[in-house]
């Protein structure tokens, strides 16, 4: 993978637009996955708090970065 080293820029960049536009109506998750390069990148999850599956995604999101991390 291809890696400019900004990606913990770009991340602080995002949480900080969502803080300015978030609506209470929706939840965001965070999650990093780290290579064997030192290279870190930054995932983030989106969802409505009324979402019917918002357990089993959450945990889908997590599962999934522990995998790829």
């Amino acid at each position: 993978m291809l890696s400019d080293g900004k990606q913990g820029v770009r991340a602080k960049y995002f949480d900080t637009i969502f803080q300015k536009v978030k609506q209470n109506e929706i939840l965001k998750f965070n999650s990093v996955i780290g290579l064997e390069n030192d290279t870190q990148y930054f995932q983030s999850l989106l969802i409505r708090k009324d979402n019917p599956d918002l357990e089993e995604l959450v945990e889908a999101f997590y599962t999934i970065a522990k995998i790829l991390g």
